[in-house]
C-alpha cells in the first residue's frame, strides 16, 4: 500500500492548503458507508476528513465530495498548546483506478462557489 503523499498548495508565497493522493484497497470491515471504506486511510491520528461529507458528483466507479476536515493536535506535556481546526476539503476517488485525492484548504480561503468549481473539475486518470 502506497502511503498518502501530501504537498502544500501555494498562491505566490501564501500557503492556502494541502493536496494529497494515494492508492487504496476497499476496506471491508464494519464500515457501512462506501466512502468510509475508501477513505479510511485519511482518518489519521490527528485529522478526520469525513466530519461532514456532501457528495457533489457520482458515477458507478467515481465520487467527489466536499467535506469538513477536522484537525487536532494535543501537546500532552503542555495542554495550553493544543490545536483544533476545521477547514474545507474535497475528496475524490475512482474505484477502477483504486486512487483517491484529498484537498484541504485553509479556512476562509475560498468561497463555497469556488470550492464547488474546483470539486466539479476533478477527473482522476491513469498516468499513462
Amino acid at each position: 500500500m502506497k502511503a498518502l503523499v501530501i504537498w502544500s498548495i501555494y498562491i505566490g508565497d501564501t500557503n492556502i492548503g494541502l493536496i494529497g493522493d494515494s492508492i487504496f484497497q476497499i476496506y471491508d470491515d464494519n464500515i457501512t458507508d462506501e466512502y468510509g471504506k475508501i477513505y479510511c486511510y485519511l482518518r489519521g491520528n490527528h485529522v478526520n476528513w469525513l466530519d461532514e461529507y456532501e457528495e457533489i458528483s457520482k458515477t458507478n466507479s467515481t465520487s467527489t465530495a466536499i467535506t469538513r476536515v477536522y484537525a487536532w493536535w494535543n501537546n500532552f506535556s503542555d495542554t495550553t498548546s493544543s490545536y483544533h481546526n476545521y477547514s474545507t476539503g474535497i475528496v475524490s476517488y475512482d474505484k477502477n483506478l483504486l486512487k483517491y485525492i484529498g484537498i484541504r484548504f485553509n479556512e476562509d480561503i475560498l468561497t463555497i462557489d469556488q470550492t464547488l468549481i474546483i470539486a466539479k473539475s476533478i477527473k482522476l486518470s491513469s498516468a499513462d
